[in-house]
């Protein structure tokens, strides 16, 4: 509960407070160390002034070393830089083991050494994992410690907003938005919008919070109130945790974006036949009817179940090509035909949840093209799914609508008076 009245209580700040704005800054992987350009054949770059503290460590006395993971350069190679002996590189990878392989260093991601003035061997190195974690490997006085550790990443609540030309994530990027707002407004709208029919003059608003890493943007979180225009009718999504733990999107009547059924298996990918009764095939040359809807994809795009259920057949026909068959419940139940392999896991009797993959994307059997052929049964007889009124999952538990209605009308106020443009508000988490 206390999280819903911090919301609330926020949401009214953010509404009556005069609010200064500033764009985030370019989108850029962020390290607290600068790491210059450098010729590739260095091992790392030392540098002539450094900050007082790194990663909580303070630097007098010591030099700093950085630079990013290059191509087929392992641990071993950086350390031994700093004077380290191949063997004491060993015990601190043997040292590192249950918290972190050195195995999953990535190219391109920045690490950092701190080397004793007086030894000239390294005490400290970091490595950062992603924008928001590192690890810390403490190398003295015969100690290793080894720790994974978050960075003190500063949130700012944002509001973003845009208005479809072209496509969604055109949209977001013209808008100078992190590309991840995509995937939070597909996964939001998963069962109320039909991403394979946005159109031009559709659009969205969110309020979320901007993450920034010493002044460095490196991404969204905490999406807490959206409205997405599509066709002409407005789909509000309101966030709250209604048990202490697990959270949910919710209209404003209190009941759960989350249908029974995904709008498709697929995500962002055009649709190339609806389902119709009179079509021509496109391998057999005559007309007959097309009981499913085909999803274009690249070969290999997972497809995912579209609701929880029973896999009931797994297998493989002329027409079908490799398919997978899920009942729902008495009333529903669906099928994905052409797929390239199936999921190693899903089997017959195997219960998947909705969006679990089940295999991906191919052109097995009676297909020109990779797509996925998309069936829909209710009580038996093959359905158009985009035709059918379809069960939702939930409603807002009773106890909480007397907190839920006002902090809903609050933050739908705050995004009608969005404008389409993109700020940061001066509040701070």
């Amino acid at each position: 509960m206390k999280f819903i009245y911090k919301l609330f209580f926020l949401t009214l700040i953010i509404f009556l407070t005069s609010c200064n704005y500033n764009k985030p800054s370019k989108f850029s992987t962020s390290s607290v160390i600068p790491i210059p350009d450098v010729d590739l054949q260095k091992k790392a770059v030392s540098f002539a002034t450094i900050p007082k503290e790194i990663f909580g460590v303070k630097t007098d006395g010591y030099t700093l070393h950085g630079d990013k993971v290059q191509k087929g350069e392992f641990p071993a190679e950086i350390l031994q830089s700093c004077n380290l002996s191949s063997l004491e590189v060993h015990n601190l990878v043997e040292a590192a083991k249950g918290k972190f392989d050195f195995r999953n260093m990535k190219v391109g991601r920045p690490y950092s050494v701190l080397c004793n003035k007086e030894t000239n061997k390294a005490e400290y190195f970091f490595y950062e994992i992603d924008p928001e974690n590192y690890a810390k490997f403490y190398i003295g006085n015969d100690t290793l410690n080894v720790e994974i550790k978050e960075k003190d990443i500063e949130k700012v609540w944002t509001e973003s907003a845009g208005i479809i030309k072209n496509s969604l994530y055109e949209t977001v990027l013209q808008n100078n938005l992190s590309p991840k707002l995509v995937q939070e407004l597909a996964d939001i709208y998963a069962w109320s919008v039909d991403f394979f029919k946005i159109k031009e003059g559709d659009s969205f608003k969110v309020l979320h919070k901007n993450k920034y890493d010493n002044g460095q943007y490196i991404g969204i979180s905490d999406v807490v109130a959206v409205v997405f225009n599509h066709h002409g009718q407005n789909y509000y999504a309101f966030y709250l945790e209604d048990d202490g733990e697990f959270g949910a999107f919710y209209d404003e009547k209190a009941e759960s974006l989350e249908g029974a059924f995904l709008k498709a298996p697929l995500k962002f990918y055009r649709i190339s036949s609806r389902y119709q009764m009179n079509r021509k095939h496109p391998v057999l040359g005559y007309t007959r009817a097309h009981l499913g809807t085909d999803y274009a994809a690249p070969k290999g795009t997972p497809i995912l179940a579209t609701a929880n259920g029973v896999v009931t057949k797994r297998g493989y026909t002329r027409g079908n090509g490799n398919y997978v068959k899920i009942k729902h419940n008495e009333t529903y139940s669906t099928q994905y035909l052409h797929m390239s392999k199936f999921k190693s896991d899903v089997k017959k009797g195997t219960r998947v949840k909705q969006g679990q993959v089940i295999g991906y994307v191919g052109s097995t059997g009676l297909a020109t093209g990779p797509h996925v052929c998309y069936r829909f049964w209710k009580n038996g007889k093959q359905v158009d799914p985009y035709k059918q009124k379809l069960p939702s999952n939930k409603k807002l538990k009773e106890a909480y609508h007397e907190t839920f209605f006002p902090y809903a009308d609050s933050l739908k106020t705050i995004l009608n008076k969005m404008e389409f443009s993109n700020k940061d508000l001066a509040f701070k988490e």
